[in-house]
């Protein structure tokens, strides 16, 4: 449960700055991602601080907490701005980090990637789908990833995230950028990725893994 969720700015190791994003119920509070790294971006810091309060006294971070840290932890790293802490507190003191899980759970914290889409074949999925046990993260690679590039994000979408998804045996990348109107589908084969078709303007196309079904790009570019 959540009453507020405060932001710190910090610049080289120290806390510079301290703003309250929001007030919440006992039962719910919701801060938008934008809102939570325009104000660090607002602050000029170098890095930054997430805190929230938990009414309930129980300081155990839910799936929610650890989605949203995953999240803003990869957005702020592409901004130059990092989160280095989400910290839970509560009205007695206890508090408790929240930690994230890495990319098929044997990555190194660099290695720590957010696909935009990512998708699995249904004998691949974890039992735990859609009820009170679901995982805030699986630990199993996708079988398809797609990417939104833009020039702010291209470097890190071809490289890291690329070699990242070639090392846990992702089948399938394609790179989707609205701003020259490509389609990219990649696939990964003997361990390197091998291009396959490069789709331009408004083409309808039918792409691994879903050849099956014919996509109209045109209906993407307008959205």
């Amino acid at each position: 449960m959540h009453e507020s969720q405060d932001t710190t700015g910090t610049t080289h190791g120290r806390v510079r700055e301290t703003r309250l994003l929001a007030r919440g119920s006992d039962d719910a509070l919701y801060v938008g991602r934008s809102t939570v790294l325009r104000t660090a971006l607002d602050m000029a810091a170098h890095s930054f601080v997430l805190a929230h309060n938990h009414p309930s006294g129980d300081p155990t971070p839910t799936p929610e907490d650890e989605a949203t840290t995953l999240e803003l932890r990869h957005l702020g790293s592409e901004l130059d701005v990092p989160l280095t802490a989400h910290v839970v507190v509560t009205p007695s003191g206890r508090y408790a980090a929240v930690h994230e899980v890495a990319l098929a759970g044997r990555c190194a914290p660099a290695d720590k990637v957010v696909p935009d889409l990512a998708g699995w074949k249904r004998e691949r999925m974890p039992d735990a789908l859609g009820d009170e046990d679901t995982p805030s993260h699986y630990d199993v690679p996708p079988d398809w990833v797609c990417e939104v590039i833009s020039p702010r994000t291209e470097r890190v979408d071809r490289g890291k995230k690329m070699r990242i998804y070639r090392r846990e045996g992702v089948g399938h990348v394609w790179l989707l950028s609205p701003l020259l109107r490509t389609l990219e589908v990649y696939r990964l084969e003997g361990g390197r990725w091998v291009l396959l078709e490069t789709y331009e303007e408004d083409v309808k196309v039918r792409a691994e893994p879903f050849d099956a079904l014919e996509l109209d790009l045109a209906a993407i570019w307008t959205r």
